[in-house]
């Protein structure tokens, strides 16, 4: 039986990996306070970070053991915030809201988001324009991170860190349509209250 060698990735390769959306999302990630790591070896160029779950990742410039590594087997915030200790790779300074990249916020599934944030009429609560943080639906909120199930998933902007960007005026509220309304209800089987008659 013939053996199937693995071809690595070029540099050029990998240069393009980077600046994929999913990847940039990683980098933005990656810069936050909370990311920094538990250990660093510059000598072994190693570090332990702490995930949300508390548990801790071993990570090296290759690979990691956390989840996002383990699935997809491309550089997860993570390696990114190793390379950056190290020095070997800039992550790049985000001027938008929330450290996120602003063309993620044009994703159809991220529309959905922002229009669900706007109108499924979320609970606010402990609303700081100081740390701009709340409680929106019960979850302790910022614009860059979010206690709920969704966000610890998919590590993108839920419709809580769109409801807050909206409170906090960073964010324009889009405008509210019939067929936007049944695209979400249809969608994800939420029901809107009806429009206020002006």
């Amino acid at each position: 039986m013939e053996e199937i060698k693995e071809e690595n990735p070029t540099e050029e390769e990998l240069k393009e990996v980077h600046k994929e959306l999913d990847q940039r999302l990683r980098q933005a990630r990656a810069t936050a306070p909370k990311y920094a790591p538990l250990s660093l070896d510059i000598n072994a160029q190693t570090a332990t970070f702490k995930g949300s779950s508390g548990r801790v990742y071993e990570t090296s410039l290759y690979t990691c053991t956390c989840r996002d590594y383990s699935i997809r087997q491309l550089p997860c915030k993570h390696m990114y915030r190793l390379a950056q200790e190290l020095g070997i790779f800039a992550l790049p300074p985000s001027k938008h809201w929330g450290g996120w990249p602003p063309e993620i916020h044009s994703v159809p599934a991220q529309k959905d988001r922002i229009y669900c944030g706007a109108f499924e009429n979320l609970s606010v609560s402990e609303l700081s324009e100081t740390t701009q943080t709340a409680k929106v639906g019960g979850f302790l909120t910022s614009l860059s991170s979010c206690e709920c199930r969704g966000f610890h998933e998919t590590g993108i902007p839920c419709k809580h860190i769109y409801c807050l960007a909206i409170k906090l005026h960073v964010l324009t509220r889009p405008e509210r349509t019939t067929e936007m309304d049944r695209r979400i209800e249809e969608r994800y089987n939420l029901i809107f209250k009806p429009k206020r008659k002006q």
